[in-house]
């Protein structure tokens, strides 16, 4: 094994997790940062924004007197460790650091022990030797034990065999009172693909593995909810069963019965199961948006009116609760808020906001009703995370950190939620980020998000703050097709890629020139993914709007995704109860061949002759860099401002920060050439 653990860490011993989390960049991002051309003196280094977080994943543990969190300190090629704070003595402790490895994902087990996996931050995709792997170990640095091994062999330790490679945690559902952990399994068929996954119980002191039967026919576990969901096939009508799982006894109880989708075809799904036995689902209920209900288990429908409901945007909740009751349900629309259930937490809320007026001021509590203290994680559009405890005794604020220490708010840029018109009427959501002191006419980059089934939300974000802050305005449009706005809007969006879909962001576009927003002359489109299809289309379909396109990670041909779309839908609509094929959202593969085929890229090579930056992860296995390098190699013969960027240790969705480093940096100068000061453009006005 070319990893190793130091469980006592005595050189490390008790650490401030402020110091910790106040630290400067880490030497690796320096480094980057000097084989680069040096910003303008008066700009923030790229570095800055697309830096590794130093503090992430904070959860107290079940009694609240403890806090773990991942913490990156300074340092060249450091590493994130897994460090655990004493909330009485405020001594921190690292209780988990491997050599050439990071802490991943990470559960408290009970009060005394956590679990946790690994990842290496500093390879790509391309360049990974290992599995997550599993392990174990006490708040205090003891009691270390390895789970699961890293590798394809399994190999017996003292007292207990390993776990395969391909076993991994599965978010918290257990009590958190003993020492067992939830795990999931795949298992491969003779060509490395999945042929089933299992779950399982996993005793996180002796290693012991035993296996929780599931309800058949799964469509999908939500397990942080303790809620099954599968279609029970001797029904005629195909009735969806909900099921919980019942921890102490290992088995299951059906919860509810339910016809799977109401006459708009859209399914009721579940969305939690509170402390108390209540089930809580989503369904549109013949209207457009999703919206929370309570189910009414007796009666088989939901009760009554929805619990929470937007109407401009699909309900999608989680639930804050303790070991007793639901104390709240924070939810997501342009933003995330917390409707609260419990008055004592509602009176802490307003208290902690009125203090932190500038933020959202999200709470987390601890599994026991004493715990003494709760978690605020505090940001905004211009602020990325801040933690601070907030004690409820004396009602005193506690810094702990920042995930970004060396992001200040006051140079950011707003963001703010503006309406744009579609030349067919649909309404479109589109986020503009406007640069500190900006004027109008200003050069406009359109950032068009993946997925395509997404959406974007109000928060810190560093790709749109590092154009605002080298003076580009940037607009992302929430085109049709996006998801989370409701039916119409998502339904608008199928078989319209290249067409109303592209529409949509030309919409967008003409209607900053029309607001004075944007600079006609001086417009470019980017994006990754889809957006990187949406901006090579874009350029081939409206040359005279846009200037210049910056396209990574894109889609050259739609035809060749008829086989790997299951990436799409298990991820963006993992609710949606599989109802959803790539012929009814992208069409036909054969019904619709002409369609994929003239709303494809590959084939229009000669129409792409504006200024064009290219770039792919050289071990993308969902585009792979051959068709994104031949469709460059097309649009090269006629366009000689074609640039191509390639990533030898990328795959598709890039993970290295100098990787991100490097390719914005590459952009801010290819932007510059072609729409900003530096342009032809600026230079005529």
């Amino acid at each position: 094994m070319m990893w190793s653990m130091l469980p006592k860490l005595p050189r490390c011993a008790l650490l401030p997790l402020l110091m910790l989390a106040l630290a400067p960049l880490p030497f690796a991002q320096a480094q980057v940062q000097e084989t680069q051309a040096a910003p303008a003196a008066s700009a923030l280094p790229a570095s800055l924004f697309f830096a590794p977080r130093s503090l992430g994943g904070a959860v107290l543990s079940p009694d609240g007197r403890f806090l773990a969190m991942r913490v990156l300190p300074a340092g060249e090629r450091q590493r994130v460790r897994l460090s655990v704070l004493d909330l009485a003595s405020m001594q921190a402790k690292v209780v988990a650091y491997f050599n050439d490895a990071d802490i991943a994902n990470f559960q408290w087990v009970n009060n005394e022990r956590l679990a946790y996996s690994l990842v290496d931050r500093q390879r790509g995709q391309g360049r990974q030797r290992f599995a997550s792997g599993m392990f174990a170990v006490n708040k205090d640095g003891s009691g270390y034990r390895q789970l699961a091994t890293r590798e394809g062999i399994v190999r017996d330790k003292p007292g207990m065999l390993l776990q395969p490679w391909s076993t991994f945690l599965i978010d918290n559902i257990s009590a958190q009172t003993g020492n067992f952990v939830y795990v999931w399994r795949t298992h491969l068929s003779h060509l490395n693909s999945i042929a089933d996954t299992s779950t399982g119980r996993l005793n996180t002191l002796t290693g012991g593995y035993e296996t929780v039967n599931m309800p058949p026919d799964l469509l999908y576990w939500m397990s942080d909810s303790g809620v099954a969901w599968r279609m029970d096939k001797e029904f005629a009508d195909k009735r969806n069963m909900a099921y919980t799982f019942d921890r102490p006894a290992g088995t299951w109880r059906k919860l509810a019965q339910v016809i799977p989708a109401d006459a708009a075809g859209e399914a009721i799904a579940p969305a939690f199961l509170a402390p108390d036995g209540q089930l809580y689902v989503y369904a549109r209920n013949g209207g457009d948006k999703v919206a929370l209900y309570r189910f009414d288990q007796q009666g088989q429908r939901l009760d009554g009116a929805p619990l929470l409901a937007s109407p401009d945007y699909d309900i999608q909740a989680t639930m804050v609760h303790n070991d007793a009751k639901l104390l709240g349900i924070r939810y997501r629309t342009d933003a995330e808020t917390t409707l609260w259930l419990d008055a004592d937490m509602q009176a802490m809320q307003q208290a902690v906001n009125a203090r932190l007026p500038a933020t959202v001021n999200t709470l987390s509590v601890a599994q026991r009703t004493d715990a003494p203290y709760v978690l605020v994680s505090s940001w905004s559009d211009v602020q990325p995370p801040i933690y601070r405890l907030f004690e409820r005794t004396s009602g005193k604020l506690i810094p702990l950190g920042k995930a970004y220490p060396g992001v200040a708010a006051e140079p950011m840029a707003s963001r703010q939620l503006l309406h744009v018109k579609a030349r067919d009427g649909l309404t479109l959501p589109a986020w503009l980020t406007l640069p500190k002191g900006s004027g109008r006419q200003l050069p406009l980059v359109v950032l068009i998000h993946d997925g395509p089934w997404q959406r974007g939300e109000w928060g810190w974000d560093p790709a749109s703050q590092f154009l605002a802050s080298r003076g580009y305005a940037v607009l992302e449009p929430d085109y049709r097709g996006s998801t989370g706005l409701g039916a119409r809007h998502f339904r608008a969006g199928w078989k319209q890629w290249g067409l109303a879909m592209q529409d949509d962001i030309a919409d967008a576009a003409r209607w900053a020139i029309t607001e004075g927003i944007a600079d006609p002359q001086r417009i470019c489109l980017a994006g990754g993914g889809y957006g990187g299809y949406a901006t090579l289309m874009g350029l081939g379909r409206d040359p005279a709007l846009f200037r210049c396109g910056i396209a990574w990670s894109s889609i050259p041909d739609l035809r060749e995704l008829k086989d790997e779309v299951n990436w799409w839908l298990d991820d963006d609509l993992r609710n949606s109860n599989e109802q959803y094929t790539l012929a009814m959202l992208l069409g036909d593969a054969d019904k619709d061949k002409a369609l994929l085929r003239e709303n494809s890229p590959r084939h229009l090579p000669a129409r792409i002759s504006a200024p064009l930056l290219m770039a792919h992860g050289y071990t993308d296995h969902i585009v792979p860099m051959s068709d994104a390098r031949a469709l460059f190699d097309a649009i090269h013969k006629t366009n000689a401002h074609a640039l191509w960027m390639e990533y030898g240790e990328e795959g598709h969705d890039w993970v290295l920060p100098q990787t991100h480093v490097d390719f914005w940096q590459q952009s801010e100068k290819f932007l510059d050439r072609h729409i900003g000061k530096n342009s032809t453009a600026a230079k005529k006005e």
